[in-house]
C-alpha cells in the first residue's frame, strides 16, 4: 500500500495561473458599479472593518436597551450571555420578539428569523446541545420576511455541540450578510468552546456552508471563529469529498468546482478542522470573485495520521481578489489510505489549483494574494 506522509506546517502549492503578492491590502467590492476598491484591514486579528462594526453594534444596541428599560422602569427583556430560557438554543433580539425565546434546534432558530419573528440586532445562544435533522439555513435579510441588522451565534457555557447527519451542511449562510459564529462564549478571546460536527459520511457533505444566491447577492461581511469543526467521513478509509468549511456555488450544490458570485469579505479565524478532504475551500467566479477573503490562525489537521486526518487539501482557494491566508497550521493530510493515481497529490494549501499539475481540471485564474507564515 502506497504510504504519503505529508505534514504541512505551512506548505502550499501555487498555481501558474495565480499571482500571488505581498504586502497588498484586501479589496472592497462597490456592489452598486461592481467597482473594486481597496480597504484598510484591522491587521492585528485580520477582521475587515465592517465585520468590528457590526460587532459593535450588537453591544451598543443592547446597551441602549438595556439604559432605556432602567430609565422607563421596565424591566430589562434580555441578558446576553446568560440562558434566560430552558431551551437549548436561545434568540433575543431588539424587534420583533424582543423576550427571549427558546428552540429545540439552530435550525428552528433561523427559521424563525427567516419569518421575521425575530429583527434588528439578533443574538442566538447555544444553551444546549443540539441534533439537527436538516440544514440551519439562514437567509439574507430583505430576503422574504428576514429583516435583521446582524446576527451573532455564541455558546454560552462550555462543551457545546450542533450536529446531526446531513446530506448537505449543519450550518448554511445563503446569501446572508453580518453573521458571526464564534466559539468563545466572551466574544473577546479564542476558546473553542462550540462544536459544528455533520456525522454523514456521504460525498457532497459539510459542517459550514457559505453560497451565493446570485450576482450581487453573496454571503457578505461574515465571519466564522473559534470553532471546533468535523466532518463525517474518515478520510483514511474513504476519498468522499468532505468539507469543514466551504464558500461555494450559487445555492446549487457542495463543490469544488461550483462557482459562487459575490461572496466578499468573509473570515475564517481561529478554528480547528478535522475528519474532512478538505478543511477550509473557497471558489468565486473570475467575474465576480470573492474579494477580502480571510483566513488566519486556523489548525487544520489532527495530531496524527488515521480517522480524522485531512484527506487531501488543507486550505483549497479558487478565484478570490485581494484575500489574506496567514499563521495556519495544516498538518496530517493524506495518510496510508490508496488512491488512484489523478488522486494521489497532497496539498497544505493550494492557490488557484489543487493539484501539482498547472493543468488540473476545475483550475480557475486567481489573484492578489497574500500568503504569510
Amino acid at each position: 500500500m502506497k504510504r504519503i506522509s505529508s505534514f504541512f506546517a505551512f506548505a502550499f502549492i501555487i498555481s501558474l495561473f495565480v499571482n500571488v503578492t505581498l504586502g497588498q491590502a484586501p479589496v472592497q467590492r462597490d456592489r452598486q458599479s461592481n467597482r473594486g476598491t481597496v480597504s484598510e484591514k484591522d491587521r492585528t486579528n485580520g477582521l475587515p472593518p465592517e465585520t468590528l462594526t457590526a460587532v459593535d453594534e450588537t453591544t451598543s444596541a443592547f446597551e441602549t436597551e438595556a439604559e432605556n428599560a432602567r430609565g422607563e422602569g421596565k424591566q430589562q427583556s434580555a441578558t446576553i450571555g446568560v440562558c434566560d430560557t430552558a431551551g437549548p438554543i436561545e434568540v433575543e433580539s431588539t424587534g420583533g420578539t424582543t423576550t427571549p425565546t427558546a428552540y429545540p434546534t439552530l435550525k428552528d432558530a433561523f427559521d424563525a428569523i427567516n419569518a421575521g419573528s425575530h429583527t434588528g440586532t439578533i443574538n442566538v445562544e447555544v444553551c444546549g446541545n443540539t441534533t439537527e435533522t436538516a440544514s440551519a439555513s439562514l437567509n439574507a435579510s430583505g430576503s422574504g420576511s428576514a429583516s435583521y441588522t446582524n446576527v451573532t451565534v455564541r455558546p454560552v457555557g462550555t462543551g457545546r455541540i450542533i450536529e446531526g447527519t446531513i446530506t448537505g451542511a449543519i450550518i448554511k449562510l445563503t446569501g446572508a450578510d453580518n453573521v458571526t459564529i464564534d466559539g468563545d462564549p466572551s466574544g473577546a478571546g479564542s476558546a473553542r468552546e462550540l462544536t459544528v460536527r455533520n456525522n454523514s459520511t456521504a460525498a457532497a457533505t459539510a459542517a459550514v456552508w457559505l453560497t451565493s444566491t446570485g450576482v450581487g447577492a453573496g454571503a457578505t461581511n461574515n465571519t466564522i471563529k473559534n470553532l471546533e469543526i468535523a466532518a463525517g467521513a474518515t478520510q483514511n478509509t474513504t476519498a468522499n469529498a468532505t468539507f469543514g468549511i466551504i464558500l461555494a456555488s450559487n445555492n446549487t450544490a457542495i463543490s469544488t468546482t461550483s462557482n459562487s458570485d459575490d461572496c466578499d469579505n468573509n473570515s475564517f479565524i481561529g478554528n480547528r478542522i478535522i475528519r474532512a478532504r478538505y478543511g477550509i475551500v473557497t471558489r468565486g467566479t473570475t467575474t465576480n470573485p470573492s474579494l477580502g477573503t480571510v483566513v488566519t490562525g486556523n489548525l487544520i489537521g489532527p495530531t496524527s495520521f488515521g480517522a480524522d486526518q485531512i484527506g487531501k487539501v488543507g486550505i483549497f482557494m479558487q478565484a478570490d481578489n485581494g484575500a489574506t491566508v496567514s499563521r495556519n497550521i495544516v498538518q496530517f493530510v493524506g495518510g496510508e489510505f490508496g488512491t488512484t493515481t489523478a488522486g494521489a497529490d497532497r496539498v497544505g494549501i493550494g492557490i488557484g489549483s489543487e493539484s501539482w499539475s498547472s493543468s488540473a481540471p476545475g483550475t480557475l485564474t486567481s489573484g492578489n494574494y497574500t500568503v504569510t507564515r
